[in-house]
Formats: structure tokens, sequence, C-alpha cells
């Protein structure tokens, strides 16, 4: 049996990667939505909303342990943790200090939509995760906020174009030309001649 690695002794460093990793499982499984690949995105929403939960762990760890500062909430409703110096760096959660104001932090974008980054080099995604696995996962005194509502663009299954469903396509439906073809059809020789 392999042996697991030790924990990282930075947990910013983790937490940081665990966000990175939920990231890339969420446009991974939009992906696989949108192409009609339910299983692959049945799977990578799995493994998304696990990181989400590893890194909610790092966040209320590493608040309780003064390397965050929670500063108060996007618009969106976000709970918004700063570290490193001057604050020019944060993570986004949806669990806020119990009993914390909820103040909306200035400048902060109406609409959250964090890019997917690559892992940084020369670290164990296993490794992030058996040090965020091995912290606390007691949530008490913090709450939950809803989830934000990210919207998702549809795509038609007729002609593949973005906004609207089949049901509402007035575009060029390939079933058409077959209906007007088999309504026309001629019954006899006569006809058909």
């Amino acid at each position: 049996m392999k042996k697991l690695p030790k924990p990282h002794p930075d947990l910013i460093l983790c937490i940081r990667e665990a966000s990175k990793a939920a990231h890339r499982y969420r446009d991974a499984a939009e992906r696989a939505y949108n192409r009609r690949d339910f299983l692959n995105a049945s799977h990578d929403k799995e493994k998304k909303e696990e990181w989400y939960r590893l890194k909610d762990r790092g966040i209320v760890s590493a608040h309780r342990l003064g390397l965050l500062t929670y500063v108060g909430a996007s618009p969106q409703g976000m709970a918004i943790y700063e570290y490193g110096e001057g604050g020019m760096a944060c993570f986004h959660s949806t669990l806020h200090p119990a009993g914390a104001d909820r103040k909306p932090v200035e400048g902060h974008p109406e609409v959250l939509m964090v890019a997917a980054k690559e892992k940084q080099r020369g670290i164990s995604m296993l490794r992030v995760e058996v040090t965020l696995k091995v912290l606390s996962d007691d949530l008490q005194g913090y709450e939950r906020s809803s989830k934000p509502v990210r919207p998702r663009l549809i795509y038609c299954y007729n002609c593949g174009e973005p906004g609207h469903i089949a049901a509402e396509c007035d575009g060029d439906d390939p079933w058409d030309d077959f209906h007007r073809c088999s309504a026309v059809t001629p019954t006899t020789k006569e006809e058909a001649a």
C-alpha cells in the first residue's frame, strides 16, 4: 500500500490549490454538460464539490489561526477573506463568521467568475488533499450563505446557437425537409410519374 505524504506546512498554498482544482472541475463539468456528456459532467461536479468542501475546511482553519481576515461580502453575498501584505489576495467562500457584519466590500466585481488556473508546479494534489482532510470539519461559529447564481448559457439542440432551446428555434431544422418530403410523397405510380 502506498504511503500517504505528510501534510504540507503552507496552509494558504493548499487552500489556493484546492480553489484552483475546484475551478478546473467546475469548468470541466460545464464543458461536459454542454456536449451532453452527463456521466463526466456528474463526475466532475462531484469532484468540484469535494474540492470546495476541502477549501472551506482550510478557510475556516486559517481564519481561526489568524492567517485570514474576514473583510465582508461580495455583491453576490460571498464571504471575502484576505491574506498577505496589504490584503492584495483573497479567497471567496459561502461561509461567513457567525454574527459578522456582512458589509459589501467596495470595488469588488458585481458578478464574480474566477477563471480556472493551472496548478502550481512542485506541489502534489494528493499532499494538498491530505493537508486539508486532516483539518477539523467543525464549522461551528460559521454561517453558510447561498451559492451565487451563475448565469448559464444554453445552446439549441437543433441549430447549435446559444441563447435559446430547440422548442424556440427559428433556425433551419434538418427534420423540416424530411417532414415536407414525406407529406408530399406520391401514393400511386401515376402520381410518381
